[in-house]
């Protein structure tokens, strides 16, 4: 903190308040702390205690017995508070301070010792009045110091300086000696855009890192010196951090209007950072300030030179992606399965090499590289991570706008396997013409038709129809859901409607369940789970459905009453199984009736209670659920099935 800065505040508030104690005499002096007013005895902290003081102090013992009352022996274990920090100390004092100023100068405002003069009251109003706003003045500080924004904005790494002027100058030479160190030994070439060992760096490069820290060192102790911002923009640009250089310029612009050094700079840096548009404006703005500055003409025709390089590029990157020549994204087990697209593990492999030639590019450049920026938004559609490919591409600058063919292909992409059919068909109007385009749009048409079929089917009560389309649609399309999984969720969610309809709750729950496990934040699957839990009576799983809804949709009409429903019928169904499985209050556990077979299958022991079967039987259909198994060979598919059916008929028969 600017603790010079905090003392030089206080000191005017200290001497207020000491001419307010002599105002009102010694009763208040005890609001005035003896480290401001110095040890000569001026100022003595008295022994009593004020009327006031006790009964906070009568009110503070009568709520720590209240505390002991409710919470027993808790309070003698509990850990002791944390000690204030000094600034949150100092505010609890001068509260308290100005609290007992105002009830002392009210009491010598209306009492028989009063002189009863206007010219008196006048006096220790104006007198409160200004303790009132040196008051609110630290306590503004002090939140300033310790906020991370300062007036709306982030504050800046100096905001704590010292503010020396002498040792900021004696830094600044010391970092324009190493400049000039710098520019004796050599010049360096750009960025290093990856790590260099200290004997391969050139020798200039410790010269001005030297350089960077002491002019640091000059803005930390005075940084409203527009110059050694200035200076270390220069430092910056030498080492080739565009961006710090950048940032510097503009800060010593910001305090010194028509710094011409600092426009050139702020150019200079824009052009590092490829900003054509940013480095010309900043180029005629140093020109017009100086029209003989050769720098700011040079700096003018580079960033023409760039425009003009970036703008041919730009038609370059519009013409070759209006022309789609980018192969089509796969979508089915087959295409997956023959591996001329790639495993998944290849595709996060191409996904980090792209984001790699990227930051080698620098911001702003990715037009240079724009096959990377389309791997990178291919690799995020292949694996799942469809909302951040669509963030992702309304960021891409330099492949001309969202409108390119290949831009709208990959948004239809991103958009029908997240489940999204209609954008998706949207998107891909008037495209027919490319054959790729041309084939997304027809699978993706019948998939939109084959779910609104269901949901007709749904409608009229033919759920064993919708459930066997269902299937007939995951089957014949032949979907892969590592790749399709917004699309394969929209399908279980509707075969889980269909469950629910025929009362096959634990078909419906084993549905949604691999629903979530694609969109944990789907919302609509997680209250359906929530109303089969519900029916299947397993009302604490019934609880914990309805506190994830209320993490992803608490805005949710409705939603409170539903969860203390389920808060109540969770701690009855508790309450239940706790007494029946220990035989309490004369309840006697429901034990399970079948064949021996059945116990094998499911693995409990002869005996056990039918809660213990609904646990067992729960796991081994999550691990053997037919559903589980997408992408299998058809061996272990089928032998998924058999199993989960031999688990199924093996529950039906314990607990008929």
């Amino acid at each position: 903190r600017t603790r010079s800065c905090f003392f030089l505040s206080f000191f005017p508030l200290a001497v207020v308040v000491a001419a307010l104690s002599t105002r009102l005499g010694s009763s208040c002096r005890s609001y005035v702390p003896r480290r401001f007013i110095g040890d000569s005895g001026a100022v003595a902290v008295p022994v009593e205690q004020s009327a006031t003081a006790s009964l906070r102090l009568v009110r503070l013992e009568r709520s720590q017995d209240q505390a002991r009352s409710i919470f027993g022996t808790m309070t003698a274990t509990a850990s002791p508070p944390p000690s204030l920090d000094p600034g949150q100390a100092g505010q609890i004092w001068r509260q308290q301070a100005l609290e007992g100023f105002e009830e002392k100068v009210k009491a010598l405002g209306s009492g028989e010792g009063s002189d009863g003069g206007d010219g008196g009251n006048g006096e220790l109003a104006a007198l409160m009045e200004q303790v009132r706003r040196l008051t609110a003045e630290l306590d503004d500080l002090y939140v300033r110091q310790e906020s991370t924004e300062d007036s709306g904005a982030l504050k800046r790494w100096w905001h704590d300086g010292e503010y020396d002027a002498g040792r900021a100058d004696a830094w600044n030479d010391e970092g324009l000696a190493a400049c000039e160190e710098g520019r004796r030994t050599g010049q360096l070439s750009g960025p290093l855009t990856s790590p260099t060992p200290a004997s391969s760096l050139p020798a200039c490069f410790s010269s001005y890192g030297r350089a960077f820290e002491c002019f640091t060192e000059a803005i930390r102790l005075h940084p409203q010196s527009a110059v050694y911002h200035c200076n270390r923009s220069l430092a910056g640009l030498k080492l080739g951090r565009y961006d710090l250089a950048l940032e510097d310029a503009r800060n010593a612009i910001a305090r010194r209007e028509g710094y011409i050094s600092a426009h050139v700079r702020a150019g200079k840096a824009s052009m590092g950072l490829g900003d054509g548009e940013g480095a010309k404006k900043y180029f005629e703005e140093a020109a017009r300030l100086d029209e003989g500055c050769k720098a700011a003409a040079k700096g003018l025709r580079d960033a023409e030179r760039l425009l003009a390089t970036r703008r041919a590029q730009e038609a370059a990157n519009v013409a070759k992606g209006n022309a789609c020549v980018r192969p089509r994204l796969p979508w089915t087990v087959d295409e997956l399965s023959s591996g001329t697209c790639g495993t998944l593990e290849e595709t996060a492999t191409r996904l980090i090499a792209a984001e790699g030639m990227l930051r080698a590019v620098g911001p702003g450049q990715g037009y240079k590289v724009a096959g990377a920026m389309y791997d990178k938004a291919e690799c995020l559609i292949l694996l799942g991570r469809y909302a951040q490919a669509i963030e992702y591409m309304k960021g891409m600058d330099g492949v001309g706008g969202e409108h390119v063919a290949e831009m709208r292909y990959l948004r239809a992409e991103a958009a029908w396997r997240r489940g999204d059919l209609e954008s998706a068909l949207v998107l891909l109007e008037g495209m027919k013409d490319i054959e790729k385009c041309f084939e997304l749009e027809r699978a993706v048409r019948g998939y939109r038709d084959a779910i609104d079929h269901i949901r007709t089917l749904l409608r009229d009560g033919m759920d064993s129809e919708a459930i066997t389309r269902c299937d007939e649609l995951m089957a014949e399309g032949g979907i892969a859901a590592s790749v399709c999984g917004g699309l394969v969720a929209v399908i279980l969610r509707h075969r889980a409607k269909g469950y629910c309809q025929r009362r096959c709750w634990v078909e419906a729950q084993a549905d949604l369940d691999a629903c979530l496990e694609v969109n944990a934040e789907d919302v609509e699957a997680i209250r359906e789970r929530a109303d089969v839990l519900r029916e299947r009576g397993l009302y604490t799983e019934y609880f914990l459905s309805l506190q994830g809804m209320k993490r992803v949709a608490p805005g949710m009409p409705g939603l409170a009453a539903l969860i203390e429903d389920a808060a109540r019928l969770a701690s009855t169904e508790d309450g239940v199984d706790q007494r029946a499985a220990s035989g309490q209050e004369g309840m006697t556990p429901t034990r399970a009736s079948g064949s021996i077979t059945s116990f094998e299958v499911l693995g409990v022991q002869r005996g056990a209670t039918i809660v213990e079967v609904r646990r067992k039987y729960l796991k081994l259909a999550a691990q053997w659920h037919p559903d589980k198994w997408p992408g299998k060979p058809e061996t272990d598919l089928k032998a998924a099935e058999a199993k989960f059916k031999a688990i199924k008929d093996a529950y039906e028969d314990l607990t008929g």
